[in-house]
């Protein structure tokens, strides 16, 4: 192995892959979409990544497309001691999590950024502090992953009370089914929701107050192109709504799965709102 193909090596940071989906979407090898930006922020200081499993199956990426969900996944990050000073990855993650809070994104845990170092055939975590996280703290986050995907499973085996109704309307993109829909109607502009019965007396309140003022959707990305470089959008390393010189990254989105509809405090489309309540 020549000293650059040594170097690179050593440069090598593994990402772990995660489908909440899973029940429904088994074969895909998914991340969250928060890891795919922070993954191309490394990229662009020189550092290799990859994703485990390390397959042969094309990599997409988990779209729920409201303002609530960063950082609500655990990103998991591993290195070999001696790749880079566990100070400089401290250093990128954290002013890479300052200027997502700053552009208005909402900050879930600190501990949910878990980097994990191996080093004399020991794995040692650490949060994006520099903290040290005990094992018993890694295990809940790693039980929360699991935990979101059994509690999809449950949703999607769920049978509506409502004849005709017989799309869940899930709440913030949890497992908890509140209301029920009819089937989506898909339009030249856009996919609509005519009919919603909402089954839960708390989420209708909080509809009437208007602090539920929208629909999400939750689903998985299968291909998109960045405008900028009209490259697949997981190989390059413009990251969506960044000012760059040729102006700014917008993502065209060609193929999705859409796995649940949610409603949310704050949609990231503004004119995906309720109306009639």
């Amino acid at each position: 192995m020549s000293s650059n193909q040594q170097n690179q090596y050593r440069k090598t940071f593994e990402f772990t892959a995660y489908n909440p989906y899973l029940f429904r979407f088994p074969k895909y090898k998914v991340i969250p979409r928060e890891n795919l930006h922070l993954m191309k922020e490394l990229r662009s200081k020189g550092y290799q990544v990859k994703v485990n499993p390390d397959d042969s199956r094309k990599l997409c990426y988990l779209n729920q497309k409201g303002l609530q969900e960063f950082l609500s996944d655990p990103i998991v990050i591993s290195f070999a001691s001696g790749q880079i000073a566990l100070p400089i990855l401290i250093s990128i993650v954290s002013a890479w999590m300052y200027d997502r809070i700053k552009k208005g994104v909402r900050k879930g845990k600190e501990t949910n950024v878990i980097l994990r170092v191996s080093e004399d055939g020991k794995d040692i975590h650490y949060n994006h502090s520099g903290e040290p996280l005990s094992d018993s703290e890694v295990h809940l986050l790693m039980e929360s992953m699991k935990a979101k995907q059994i509690a999809y499973a449950d949703s999607v085996m769920e049978i509506t009370p409502i004849q005709d109704f017989t799309i869940p309307i899930h709440l913030e993109h949890t497992g908890t089914i509140v209301g029920w829909a009819k089937p989506i109607q898909k339009r030249r502009d856009g996919l609509f929701l005519n009919d919603i019965i909402f089954t839960d007396r708390s989420t209708e309140r909080r509809i009437k107050s208007g602090e539920l003022r929208g629909l999400s959707i939750g689903g998985i990305v299968i291909k998109s192109t960045c405008i900028l470089c009209n490259r697949d959008y997981i190989e390059c390393n413009h990251i969506a709504l960044n000012q760059y010189n040729q102006g700014e990254c917008v993502v065209r989105i060609d193929s999705i799965r859409i796995a649940e509809i949610s409603v949310v405090k704050n949609p990231a489309q503004p004119w995906s709102t309720l109306s009639h309540y």
